[in-house]
């Protein structure tokens, strides 16, 4: 399991590379109205996607090991497939670094369910953490361990993926003295880099995952 973990946790960070969720969540935190409560709410709206996403995943790859399993081409393509979702998406989040200026002032005024909502829709329509995670579970489902160890796997992924959504909330909610001087910090990064590091970080994946793939054929 543990190699499993290893061997995985690049996709994870790919998965969890997401600077523009990070960005909404921070923006949230620091609009004047119920910060928290609106941020958890988006917060449970991505994580209820990303977790029951991954476990239909993992069921329908683990079920169709004679489709997808290492004994047929499919097993090479997913790799090649996600890797050029990846690439594609890196692409896209170097050009559009930067954009984005009409968000902050929709995000501050929308209530809890919208909020909830957004968080899903995020999650369901994040091109670029689809990438990563659809070969990490594709990975997981033929690792050949027991239900169990699948399970754990998974999860420890989720909360990999969801660790850099949650700590700005967390932040907020155990030092609120200093949140707001923190999150602006984090705001001010991310807005100069954090799209940058993001294609870096689908670039190098991408790439890895189209020459395992070809390599799988």
């Amino acid at each position: 399991m543990l190699e499993l973990l290893a061997r995985g946790f690049p996709l994870m960070l790919a998965a969890a590379a997401n600077p523009v969720v990070i960005t909404l969540v921070v923006i949230v935190l620091t609009a004047p109205h119920r910060p928290l409560a609106r941020a958890w709410a988006f917060f449970g709206g991505f994580a209820l996607v990303l977790i029951v996403g991954g476990a239909l995943g993992l069921v329908f790859f683990h079920s169709s090991q004679e489709i997808f399993g290492p004994g047929g081409d499919l097993y090479a393509w997913v790799d090649i497939g996600f890797g050029a979702l990846m690439l594609g998406a890196a692409v896209f989040t170097f050009v559009r670094r930067g954009g984005g200026g009409g968000v902050p002032r929709m995000v501050e005024r929308v209530g809890l369910p919208a909020l909830a909502g957004l968080g899903a829709v995020m999650m369901a329509t994040n091109t670029s953490a689809i990438a990563a995670y659809v070969p990490l579970l594709h990975e997981i489902a033929n690792s050949g361990l027991a239900r169990a160890e699948r399970a754990a796997v998974l999860a420890v992924s989720d909360l990999v993926i969801l660790a850099p959504i949650g700590a700005p909330i967390m932040i907020r909610a155990l030092a609120p003295a200093r949140a707001d001087r923190v999150l602006a910090a984090i705001r001010a990064f991310l807005d100069r880099y954090g799209a940058t590091i993001a294609a870096a970080v689908f670039t190098a994946l991408g790439a890895f995952l189209v020459i395992r793939g070809i390599h799988r054929l």
